[in-house]
């Protein structure tokens, strides 16, 4: 029997992320997947945890994840037999690309499928552009070396 994964995304409000972007020494936002609770058929609910980082690879909000609320709107199902787990940056460079000047809206991260057909899952990163087209940003998956 195929066991059948959920992987969840989150939104980040912008007043968060525009937080952390003014902050002195802040590098990039991590973004790891978690299992949130057992899925359907064995498998397993994930959804994402964030940290805010430094460039001198510090965790700022005290070593906490970072505020952001699950969403279900874009949820990816899986049914690879096994998930591997990397770690995701989201850096100042793709932050400016995702906030323009005047840019306000949250910020939505969804899973959008698997990466290079493996077992990591690939995430997309996006914010409502102007008229809510949508700016978005692939994350790519850092597996261990």
């Amino acid at each position: 029997m195929t066991k059948t994964n959920i992987f969840s995304g989150i939104k980040i409000k912008f007043r968060v992320v525009d937080s952390y972007r003014k902050t002195k020494h802040f590098d990039h936002f991590v973004f790891q997947q978690a299992i949130f609770a057992e899925g359907p058929e064995g498998g397993n609910q994930f959804t994402l945890v964030v940290y805010a980082r430094t460039k001198y690879l510090t965790v700022l909000n005290n070593g906490k994840p970072i505020a952001c609320e699950e969403i279900k709107t874009c949820d990816f199902t899986g049914t690879k037999p096994i998930v591997q787990f990397a770690n995701m940056k989201l850096n100042t460079v793709g932050l400016e690309v995702l906030y323009p000047p005047d840019q306000t809206s949250d910020l939505t991260v969804c899973a959008t499928g698997y990466y290079d057909n493996g077992a990591y899952v690939q995430y997309t990163a996006s914010t409502a552009g102007h008229h809510d087209v949508p700016i978005q940003l692939r994350i790519e998956p850092s597996p261990p070396a």
